[in-house]
């Protein structure tokens, strides 16, 4: 893992959510050159996208930004036919940028595992883990996705009250009764999230706050995430203007 090419993603202010992890994820695997090349489908697994051909038009975007150089790359098969691979992507790091500081602490993707001392190890290790990596990668993700539907709010730094709370979702996920666009979806993807804030941002009280005796009370990440919170997004008591509409 190149800590240089992260840092630099990390620090990348006006690429959406997934674009950023879609970086992150070359990162993760980037020489010391801040190249690697993993699959699409391997992309797509990691942050959460159903369909690979949405990592190439990621991609694709991200070249015209001039993030990043994509080399496609060939190998012969068994037979000696020159069939094509994985491409080769070069993140794009400016001049006088190495070395660049994240612009906030967070934790890295996961890097490939290490092997473990015995086949039990990688299971009980696996089995005690994956709940926590997926639940530590979405809340990073959900905190870009936040900060970009509200952007007048406080950010804070994630606690481990929004990773509890991510947890608890993960674990016994929601069920609503309409059958809208977001119930269909897992609420582990990022597009879940996506269409959950962005409809939150749509509510003067969530965005704005509301008098509470002497105080002003906005809400926050944490306020955001509750398990009750959602709930009354879903039946509109946030969102006063949509009840009855059809």
């Amino acid at each position: 893992m190149s800590l240089e090419a992260s840092n630099w993603v990390w620090s990348l202010e006006d690429i959406s959510p997934t674009r950023k992890l879609v970086m992150l994820c070359i990162a993760n695997f980037a020489d010391e050159n801040h190249q690697s090349f993993p699959s699409n489908s391997y992309i797509a697994d990691k942050v959460n996208l159903r369909d690979p051909k949405g990592v190439q038009r990621i991609i694709k975007e991200l070249e015209s930004m001039g993030y990043i150089k994509r080399t496609p790359r060939f190998k012969e098969n068994k037979e000696g036919r020159r069939g094509q691979t994985s491409n080769l992507y070069t993140l794009l790091i400016p001049q006088g940028l190495h070395n660049t500081t994240p612009h906030r602490s967070v934790a890295p993707l996961p890097t490939a595992t290490q092997p473990p001392n015995t086949k039990e190890d990688t299971k009980e290790s696996t089995k005690r883990n994956n709940k926590e990596k997926l639940s530590e990668d979405l809340l990073f993700s959900i905190k870009e996705i936040y900060k970009t539907e509200f952007p007048e709010h406080k950010q804070k730094n994630v606690s481990s009250t929004h990773k509890d709370l991510i947890i608890s979702l993960l674990k016994k996920p929601l069920k609503f009764e309409d059958d809208g666009k977001l119930e269909r979806q897992p609420i582990e993807t990022l597009q879940w999230w996506e269409e959950y804030f962005s409809f939150c941002s749509k509510s003067d009280q969530l965005v704005n706050g509301w008098q509470f005796e002497q105080e002003k009370r906005i809400p926050d990440l944490e306020f955001l995430l509750r398990r009750r919170t959602i709930g009354k997004v879903f039946n509109l008591d946030y969102h006063p203007e949509l009840k009855g509409a059809t």
